[in-house]
Order: structure tokens, then sequence, then C-alpha cells
């Protein structure tokens, strides 16, 4: 008798063990679903870390990844500032200009553009001069003019500073 209440308590706790992995195979299982799911989400970019594509498929990607977004956005940023690379710098001032951005986005467009005239002025103006649009120009001339982190003093400073140079004026042609 001793040996049949064993093993009933052994099949039993042997089906309660069985059920609990059942149940977590179950949550596996749905888990690597989720997850496939999500990797079958198709983002643009992901491969192509460029402003061209960021251009091409703006807000998508903000919404998509806003992470990738903002990756590309500070790269092609850096173009104005620490390194200085016109083909770079020109494509990031172009995608800025024909945007409106709002919020975190719109801040750091905003910082990028008054850092580069502040402490690279030289970069950005040749990057704008070689540009040659417009547009493009009063756009960003237009970030320095209505600063968002630069005192109001030190902004009518800098522009001064700039008209008064011969080779800046084009940037505040009428």
């Amino acid at each position: 008798m001793m040996k049949v209440r064993l093993l009933i308590i052994f099949v039993f706790l042997s089906w309660i063990l069985s059920c609990d992995k059942e149940k977590k195979l179950e949550k596996e299982r749905k888990q690597e679903v989720t997850n496939t799911k999500i990797d079958q989400v198709i983002v643009p970019c992901r491969n192509k870390k460029n402003i061209d594509c960021l251009a091409k498929n703006y807000p998508e990607l903000y919404y998509k990844d806003f992470k990738l977004f903002f990756e590309i956005l500070e790269i092609y940023a850096n173009s104005i500032n620490s390194k200085c690379d016109e083909t770079l710098g020109a494509k990031y001032l172009q995608f800025v200009s024909k945007e409106s951005f709002d919020g975190e986005i719109g801040e750091f467009v905003h910082d990028s553009i008054e850092k580069a005239f502040v402490e690279h002025p030289k970069c950005i103006i040749g990057i704008l001069s070689k540009i040659n649009d417009d547009y493009v120009t009063k756009k960003i001339v237009f970030y320095i003019q209505s600063t968002l982190f630069l005192t109001p003093e030190k902004s009518q400073e800098l522009i001064k500073k700039l008209k008064q140079t011969p080779q800046y004026k084009f940037l505040f042609k009428e």
C-alpha cells in the first residue's frame, strides 16, 4: 500500500513538473514570436546611416526608431562643429533648414547651429557659402537670430561681428 501511495505521489509531482515545464516552454515560444515580430518591423536606414536616408524617411524613422534617427542626426551635426566636414555639413544644414522640428530634436538642432556659429564660424559660414542657397542661409541665420541657448546679448554681439566681416555679409542680404 505504501508503494502505491509513493507511486501516486511520484506521478502527481511528475505531472506538476511537466505542467510547469510546458508553461515555461509556452512562455518562451510567445517571447520568440514577439521578438520575431519586432525584428520584422521594417525600420528604414538601419543599414544606411546617412542623412539622405534620414531625409527620405522622416518622420517615419523618427517614430519607428528614435534612437537611430537621433544617432544619424548627431553624426551630421558634428560635421559642422568638431569635424568641419563640408560635404556632410552641407547635407545637414540643407536637411534641418527644410524640416521643422520641435521638442528635443528642435533644441538639438538649434544648439548645434548656435555652437557652430560661436565655436566654428568659419566652418559653418564656409559651408553656407558653398551651398549658395538663400533659403537655407536665411533659415540657418534665423537660428542665431532667435537664439535658445545664447544670451540675447551674445547673439547680438555675434551677429554684429558677422555683419562687419565683408566675406560674411552674404548671410544677411535682404
